[in-house]
């Protein structure tokens, strides 16, 4: 016999129960629903602090929200997430990366956030390692990016969800005005 069970059900088995989720406030669903067995919640949380204390990713979600001209959208954002997750998060493989984040910039996409990328996961790193591209360093930094990504990747769809609901709330509004 053919037993099919949909990866939905067991994504909802694995988060737990309704009741359980309930009472947990969005920060913390947040949080619960990144891979477990990459990070725990403490660095999860110290990671987002640290993106949300950086003033250039203060201003790509204060674009989001405003829905400014040139804004990062989510079908540019999973692009580029699933571009570097091919990569698997090594952003010094063959210079791909920097060549895609420089077209996306010349093209005028998003460029805040390439612009963000590119200082955060690419000159900083390169700093602090005295431009020395060992096969260990890149290897210990795609760990880090790949742990980087996953929050920041929650934390956008988060984002674009909140935003999508205002949406979907002012026209349940308007409707009911009328």
């Amino acid at each position: 016999m053919y037993n099919f069970i949909p990866k939905r059900k067991e994504k909802i088995k694995k988060s737990g129960n309704l009741e359980e989720n309930k009472n947990l406030s969005p920060e913390e669903l947040f949080l619960k629903d990144i891979d477990e067995e990459i990070i725990d919640n403490s660095e999860k949380e110290r990671i987002l602090r640290k993106f949300l204390e950086n003033n250039k990713f203060k201003e790509i979600i204060s674009d989001i929200e405003t829905e400014e001209k040139e804004m990062l959208n989510l079908t540019q954002f999973k692009r580029f997430y699933d571009f570097i997750k091919e990569k698997k998060f090594d952003f010094f493989d063959e210079k791909k990366a920097i060549d895609f984040i420089e077209k996306q910039r010349e093209r005028k996409i998003a460029t805040k956030f390439y612009e963000f990328v590119r200082e955060e996961f690419i000159e900083k790193p390169l700093k602090t390692k005295e431009k020395e591209l060992t096969d260990e360093f890149r290897i210990s930094e795609s760990k880090k990016n790949k742990q980087n990504f996953q929050v920041l990747e929650k934390y956008l769809l988060y984002i674009f969800g909140k935003k999508r609901m205002e949406k979907e709330l002012d026209k349940v509004k308007k409707t009911e005005v009328e």
